[in-house]
């Protein structure tokens, strides 16, 4: 012990350089072989509702000029003139009005809409009555019962339809054998059928129709042995079929009788039409004398086929719009009931929470197309944008006004403010939006105005187009002179009472937009959201979350010491701009 004593007292450096190099070694390398597990803390927020105002700024100039062009907001027929040149007025005292009639309707119909909206709504969220889900059931057994009585009708079509085909039987062999009798046939001359008598008779009375009479013969000819054919294959089909037969076949056979009986009114159609025009040339020849004995008792015979096919085309056409009425509405009930209980499993079940958000949504969709609507039946009303004399006024009774068109100037001892805008704001400012300015020559001056005028055609310089906005100032401050810089704030929006959250809490993927949230278990969960506006921090929510659930803004790394937002890295602040607070997860 006192030999290893004097030796470290001897070599004392030797050993204090050895226990630092020990100390400095375990000090690196004690992490990586014994590494602190990563944890993340989490900083979160409850979902409050708010205001959201949303704002454009600029830069300008105080006017040398207070002279603003009066231009109507929409497009109209003038039906009132109230100013003329010369005149005071106030501010926002009526100048012209336009015809508003359709603008009018669109609020009508828009409040219409609203009403219905708040309806289904109300009919959503209300817990279900015994009286609606009876109701409901009703409706149900209805549509059934109704299904049940075409069904039974379409049966009875199709015994029916034997039935009918039987009837054109029992009529078409006649027809079509006396249809041949009357074409091949000798009753004139035993060498020479009666087709080719009648021929030769008309052709013999008037030579200058002899292509009218072949054509008129060719058709015949023609169209009888297609209603021969048709009406052999029809026949034995009938004989291979009895009322016992399927449906598909009775339907098949319908439809073949039905277009045999079409073929043989066509034969008859064209042969009555030769023999009439057989009998015309003879009466107005020299032989109207020796009118052939039987033309009569054909043409007779042919009336009475005529009577025959027409009804049972009538009868058949009738039963074949019978079968597709009936397979329609079997088809249109089945629908139904699977409409209907579809609806009775959701009175039953109560409603869906997404059916009652997606409710919400068209709500205040509704809300704001009537917001909107109202906005544009004022646009029909031209004001003063401020109190001054009008110079200048064109608007006469009867008149069209143009959109974005001057009508007059007015010139105000008010002092004015003209500010430039690039093309992608001036798209949101319009005329009456609130605006707050600042001077750069006047420290602590902070004066609000309105919109009064906005350009409709911007100005290019350097490939940059820029449109003017005017603003009228509520204050007429002495210190304030024509050509003094200003800085403008317009504001474009402001919602009122509404959810929301800091948008850098929001996340997309797969085409939606979502938050991340804690569920009961602590672990962290995907809640699909429908965002609405937005401003430079915070943006409105209009479904998908509810006002007090707590949602995560940002994660910690005890490791890197970075906080992750939106898929982003950024530097650790743990300052929330919705009150949020600390939840540290391991």
């Amino acid at each position: 012990m006192k030999k290893f004593i004097a030796f470290v007292v001897k070599k004392k450096w030797l050993v204090i350089f050895s226990f630092l190099t020990i100390g400095t070694i375990g000090y690196f390398a004690f992490p990586k072989i014994f590494p602190e597990p990563e944890t993340f803390t989490y900083t979160t927020a409850v979902v409050e509702k708010g205001n959201l105002q949303k704002t454009i700024s600029g830069t300008g100039q105080i006017s040398a000029t207070n002279q603003v062009d009066i231009k109507p907001k929409t497009a109209g027929d003038i039906i009132r003139v109230y100013a003329k040149t010369g005149q005071s007025v106030k501010k926002n005292q009526i100048l012209i009005q336009l015809d508003s009639s359709d603008a009018y309707k669109t609020v009508r119909d828009a409040k219409a809409n609203l009403q219905s909206a708040e309806i289904s709504y109300q009919k959503l969220v209300q817990a279900t009555d015994e009286l609606t889900l009876l109701q409901a059931q009703n409706s149900l057994t209805s549509a059934e019962e109704n299904k049940r009585s075409a069904e039974d009708n379409l049966q009875k079509t199709y015994d029916d339809i034997y039935n009918k085909i039987t009837d054109a039987f029992l009529d078409l062999p006649g027809i079509v054998t006396g249809i041949e009798n009357i074409i091949h046939n000798t009753d004139y001359e035993s060498n020479q059928n009666n087709l080719a008598y009648y021929y030769d008779t008309a052709r013999r009375a008037d030579e200058n129709k002899i292509f009218e009479i072949d054509s008129l013969k060719n058709k015949t000819e023609t169209s009888f042995s297609t209603a021969e054919t048709n009406y052999e294959i029809a026949f034995t089909n009938y004989e291979k079929c009895s009322i016992n037969s399927d449906r598909q076949t009775l339907e098949n056979l319908l439809n073949e009788t039905y277009e045999t009986i079409k073929n043989v009114s066509d034969s008859i159609k064209t042969l009555n039409n030769f023999l009439d025009f057989v009998e015309n040339i003879l009466e107005t020849s020299s032989l109207n004398s020796n009118l052939p004995s039987e033309l009569a008792t054909h043409q007779n015979n042919l009336d009475q086929y005529t009577g025959l096919t027409s009804s049972h085309l009538s009868s058949l056409l009738s039963i074949k719009n019978s079968l597709a009425s009936y397979k329609t509405q079997i088809i249109s009930y089945e629908r139904t009931i699977n409409e209907k209980r579809t609806g009775l499993v959701d009175l039953q079940n109560g409603a869906d929470l997404l059916d009652i958000e997606t409710q919400k949504l068209t709500l205040e969709q509704k809300r704001n197309s009537l917001n909107d609507a109202y906005e544009k039946l004022a646009d029909y009303s031209v004001r003063a944008p401020f109190a001054g004399i009008i110079a200048s006024f064109s608007a006469e009774l009867g008149d069209s006004a143009s959109s974005g068109t001057a009508i007059g100037t007015i010139i105000t001892q008010q002092k004015i403010a003209t500010i430039a805008l690039n093309e992608v704001d001036i798209a949101q400012i319009k005329v009456g939006q609130k605006t707050n300015l600042t001077f750069d020559a006047i420290e602590n001056l902070n004066i609000t105005g309105e919109v009064i005028e906005v350009d409709s055609i911007g100005t290019t310089s350097q490939g940059v187009v820029s449109y003017n906005v005017k603003i009228s100032l509520d204050v007429d401050d002495e210190r304030i002179k024509p050509g003094m810089s200003i800085s403008a704030i317009i504001t474009v929006s402001n919602k009122t009472d509404i959810l929301q959250i800091s948008s850098s809490a929001i996340k997309n993927g797969n085409g939606q937009s979502y938050v991340e949230i804690f569920d009961e278990n602590k672990n962290i969960i995907h809640r699909t959201i429908t965002v609405g506006d937005s401003n430079d921090t915070m943006t409105e929510i209009t479904s998908g979350i509810e006002e007090g659930e707590e949602i995560i803004l940002k994660k910690i790394s005890n490791k890197t010491n970075s906080t992750t937002a939106t898929g982003k890295t950024s530097t650790t602040n743990n300052q929330n701009p919705m009150g949020g607070m600390m939840r540290e997860l391991r």
